[in-house]
């Protein structure tokens, strides 16, 4: 999927689209950054700088993201999807505009483990599968990658920066383990140092 150029860091991205505290009250025309496709002119996207371009989606009251025509129209995809940054935070798009939002990873977009990606809404994350449709319905303060078919969770887990400055760990909460329908394997009420591990598959 499209990622930041090496050269390139969300801090730098931050300062240009500042991250606001939520969705909007209003419709938000926003400025955007994305890879381009393939032209005459740009005929190798991957190694294009991400660039602000404005104008290039409206943020609506309920959360949801329409990407204007022009700007969809240049999208560059791979497996199906674009991806786009803004001050709400990373999206995925399909050739048809569909939108989803997604957690930020390694200065991108979420990756898809075993075919979901994580995605947000009204503070909370679950799962998206890759036509963007919600598999699992948002629920969790957080939630990890799948990994053999569970995925690890916590309510009440918060974000803490390590004693470095750069980075961040989650304290706090309760965890447990959910499988890809959703449904609790480990019930989500242990302390993360006290978690089983969950069962495995015969």
């Amino acid at each position: 999927m499209a990622m930041l150029h090496p050269g390139s860091s969300l801090l730098a991205l931050f300062l240009l689209f500042p991250m606001g505290a939520g969705c909007c009250a209003a419709e938000e025309t926003l400025s955007c950054i994305y890879e381009a496709r393939e032209t005459q002119k740009n005929p190798t996207p991957e190694r294009q700088e991400f660039q602000p371009r404005g104008g290039c989606a409206t943020l609506q009251r309920d959360g949801s993201l329409t990407v204007h025509p022009d700007h969809l129209n240049e999208l560059y995809f791979r497996d199906g999807l674009a991806a786009i940054f803004m001050s709400a935070g990373w999206y995925y798009v399909t050739p048809a505009g569909r939108t989803a939002p997604v957690l930020d990873y390694d200065n991108g977009p979420d990756y898809f483990a075993e075919g979901l990606a994580r995605t947000r809404r009204s503070g909370k994350v679950g799962f998206i599968d890759r036509t963007l449709a919600e598999w699992i319905s948002p629920a969790w303060d957080f939630a990890f990658p799948f990994d053999d078919g569970v995925a690890l969770v916590c309510q009440g887990c918060r974000s803490h920066p390590t004693d470095d400055g750069e980075h961040f760990e989650l304290r706090g909460g309760v965890w447990g383990y959910i499988d890809r329908k959703g449904m609790a394997v480990v019930p989500v009420r242990f302390e993360r140092e006290q978690l089983p591990l969950p069962p495995v598959e015969d």
